[in-house]
């Protein structure tokens, strides 16, 4: 597993210390899905919203790429999940393991204003979406209680000033101390013991894989430049249902069918 730029080439260079060994009971195909959307969540609960057993956690997006393996991991780490996806999707996150499931599209509003939350994982990234953080950010546990605890609104986008205090802080060696209380921006940091240990997340835990319904189909798609520009329309029309993944060989495919059975 490894997370490189060249990511459509066949082959590519990629750093010793951004590299994992494939977990033997994982296909190559899943393995693509994990290192981006599977790092930036475990670190985004894991590490920055420092999600415990038996913590409430709400995930924003949550039948998107990153949506799918916030909602997975955050079970694995032993907490109550709530997610929060369109209507038409209700029923697909509730299949990854959400103990609850809020349609932003229903007649109960963008986010489940009665619940409070120890850590709220906001993956929508566009400008061109609602922002969510305004109404979910009253709904962390220590904004409403004033629990010693911090609660955390972790998100991987935000504003022109969250960017230059993450940037202003990294620069400076001073970490989050300069993000906004309760708020944290997330830049994934790529290594291998993070993706050795989402390989054991994902082995041990039985973490669901769901492919996209543009790769999900009988033939497999190898990668062309017909393939890859569907691929990226695909992708900017925001309505992805899990991961698009595209391989060099059919070869790769066969092994995945073998390994997953389907």
């Amino acid at each position: 597993m490894r997370q490189q730029a060249g990511g459509l080439s066949e082959y590519c260079e990629c750093e010793p210390g951004k590299v994992a060994l494939k977990p033997e009971s994982l296909s190559a195909v899943q393995c693509a899905m994990m290192p981006v959307a599977g790092i930036t969540s475990l670190q985004a609960l894991r590490d920055k919203g420092k999600v415990q057993p038996g913590d409430s956690v709400l995930v924003i997006g949550a039948s998107g790429g990153c949506g799918v393996m916030g909602v997975s991991i955050a079970k694995a780490l032993g907490a109550t999940v709530t997610g929060v996806c369109s209507g038409k999707n209700r029923e697909f996150v509730q299949s990854l393991g959400a103990d609850t499931v809020h349609c932003y599209d229903g007649e109960d509003g963008k986010l489940p204003l009665s619940t409070q939350f120890d850590c709220i994982f906001d993956t929508v990234t566009s400008s061109d979406d609602f922002n969510y953080e305004p109404l979910g950010r009253p709904l962390l546990k220590s904004a409403v209680s004033g629990s010693k605890r911090s609660s955390m609104y972790v998100a991987i986008n935000g504003g022109v000033g969250d960017w230059i205090r993450l940037l202003l802080g990294q620069a400076l060696y001073l970490g989050d101390a300069l993000q906004r209380r309760g708020y944290k921006l997330l830049v994934t940091n790529q290594n291998s013991a993070d993706l050795a240990a989402l390989g054991d997340i994902c082995t041990k835990h039985s973490l669901p894989f769901h492919l996209d319904e543009f790769s999900a189909n009988e033939r497999p798609l190898l990668t062309s430049q017909l393939n890859v520009d569907a691929a990226f329309t695909r992708l900017k029309s925001r309505r992805t249902k899990g991961k698009i993944i595209l391989t060099a060989s059919e070869d790769v495919w066969a092994q995945h069918f073998r390994t997953c059975g389907n």
